[in-house]
């Protein structure tokens, strides 16, 4: 339902019939000026945004956790990224009604930041930004994405779901107002329409209150279609472990399934981008997302630990990394990773790495 202004909403207490009057943001909730409540608001309560709403379909509905407030993306500065537990990358603009730019312009504008996205926010710098977005307020990232996601969500496959999504442009942009005008709902519902990987969508957040004790906020999604919904579902990736053989270049399909079968472990926490394999206090987590290569990289490892692991195995055709692909630079605690190629050498030096590794 689109509330207009004037609007109320209506509750039943104590056998009597209370009205909550329509209150604008610009009456002092959470901010005092233009956008700066809109902005308060999604910044310190991202549970505002209806998940259920987004996937009514799904029975995991995306939840969302903050990753920064006002990040660079081309020539301007976007007002909020997020992400859900799927990885999904979700780009936020804020505009009141009464601002010029909540017209056609916040459409081309979040299109803008969205372009640039990839090319400024891959290879770890979105999580490098983030990390110290929340180091400034005294707070771990990636603990506030497991506190929010569950143990069930593995953190470093998280991002590596994010930087893939980077790499597709498998975004989801919302702009978010107390109320969108008509053209800007229109553009929404086309856009969102004929768009495969990126999924647009208005959210209007409308404000009542009877007194400062009583605020209640009704957030409402603009754009969705069960067409849309049916084909944009943001489920858990559905795929299996043959489909990461399957997808490699020859032979490192087969050489992952012949590492599986030496070490006899069943492979964990198995997405898009990846799995793990897990003995005993030791894990080693491998990264599938590109075609022509493997990482592996070393759970609570440092890059000196499997170094000399690699000299007392004689083995010099592999180099350790300093730190994965998806993580950035500047990590207290970078995690040491391997890439393989099929140029680098037997892939039975693989096998015995990860073997010794994992005290197979």
């Amino acid at each position: 339902m689109n509330q207009a202004r004037g609007d109320h909403l209506v509750m039943i207490e104590k056998d009597k019939l209370c009205t909550l009057p329509f209150r604008t943001f610009r009456e002092g909730v959470f901010g005092k000026n233009l956008e700066a409540a809109l902005h308060k608001l999604l910044e310190e309560f991202p549970d505002i945004i209806p998940g259920t709403q987004i996937d009514p379909n799904s029975e995991d509905p995306p939840i969302f956790v903050l990753l920064k407030h006002e990040i660079g993306a081309g020539p301007g500065s976007l007002d909020f990224i997020l992400t859900d537990q799927y990885g999904i990358p979700t780009l936020i603009e804020a505009k009141l009604f009464e601002n010029q730019e909540s017209k056609r312009e916040v459409i081309g504008q979040i299109l803008e930041y969205a372009a640039n996205a990839v090319q400024e926010w891959g290879d770890g710098r979105l999580r490098g930004q983030a990390a110290e977005y929340w180091g400034k307020k005294g707070q771990q990232l990636d603990g506030i994405l497991s506190d929010r996601f569950g143990e069930d969500v593995d953190v470093e496959n998280l991002w590596s779901q994010i930087e893939e999504n980077l790499s597709q442009k498998k975004l989801r942009l919302i702009i978010a107002a107390d109320k969108l005008r008509p053209e800007v709902r229109r553009i929404i519902e086309f856009l969102n329409s004929e768009t495969e990987n990126v999924e647009i969508l208005g959210m209007e957040i409308t404000c009542y209150e009877r007194d400062t004790n009583a605020i209640v906020l009704v957030p409402h999604i603009i754009g969705q279609s069960q067409v849309n919904i049916q084909k944009k579902s943001k489920q858990r990736w559905q795929g299996n472990i043959e489909d990461h053989f399957n997808n490699l270049e020859p032979p490192l399909g087969q050489n992952l399934k012949n590492l599986i079968a030496e070490l006899g472990i069943e492979p964990s926490n198995v997405t898009g981008s990846g799995f793990h394999l897990s003995n005993k206090n030791r894990k080693i987590m491998i990264s599938v997302w590109v075609r022509s290569k493997i990482e592996f990289r070393f759970s609570k490892a440092s890059k000196n630990d499997i170094a000399q692991l690699l000299k007392s195995l004689h083995i010099d055709s592999l180099t350790v990394k300093d730190k994965s692909d998806i993580e950035s630079h500047g990590l207290e605690h970078p995690t040491p990773a391997i890439d393989y190629k099929e140029a680098m050498g037997p892939f039975d030096n693989i096998i015995k790495l990860c073997k010794t590794w994992l005290m197979v």
